[in-house]
């Protein structure tokens, strides 16, 4: 009987295996091939998560970028758009634009003021998912408008109008 122990170690992902092989009948054996694979249990990586702009009035159009890698390769990278409380109010699916980088905009129209969080999902081609909580925010804010004398004078006068026709 030969025993042979390996120790081997993944070059892409790190990961170590012990394998024991046991062979036989050893006077018979020229040559042995041995196939590994490896199962891929990691999750996508995500980093370098940037929103631009990073704050605008309601309707502004925010464009999501993220880098993303896997071994195994992405399948589908998603930004989750979210209130304080983790309530979703928009889900942006990030296209790949090269490399490892993905990315996505959200047209923020309709959409109340205040300041919102974004969640990354990401999953790779064997199933493996990986988040990333609160890596960006995205702060939405109300137009101010300030009047002339000139333009409150006129809401005056046209407050008056709808007065008098009440009145009536």
């Amino acid at each position: 009987v030969w025993v042979h122990n390996l120790h081997i170690e993944s070059q892409s992902t790190g990961s170590v295996q012990d394998v024991t092989l046991n062979v036989n009948n050893v006077q018979d054996v020229d040559w042995l091939v041995v196939k590994f694979s490896t199962q891929d249990l990691s999750p996508p990586n995500i980093s370098n998560v940037t929103v631009t702009p990073s704050s605008g009035e309601i309707g502004t159009v925010f464009t999501i970028t993220a880098t993303v890698t896997d071994n195994s390769g992405v399948s589908f990278v998603r930004a989750l758009i979210q209130h304080p409380d983790e309530t979703t109010i928009a889900t942006v699916n990030l296209q790949n634009s090269g490399g490892n980088t993905w990315s996505g905009s959200w047209n923020s129209s309709g959409s109340p003021a205040g300041t919102y969080y974004i969640d990354l999902e990401a999953e790779d081609s064997v199933g493996n998912l990986g988040e990333s909580e609160n890596v960006a925010t995205i702060t939405l804010t109300v137009k101010v408008v300030i009047l002339t004398p000139e333009q409150k004078e006129a809401i005056k006068e046209a407050k008056k109008v709808v007065e008098e026709i009440d009145e009536k």
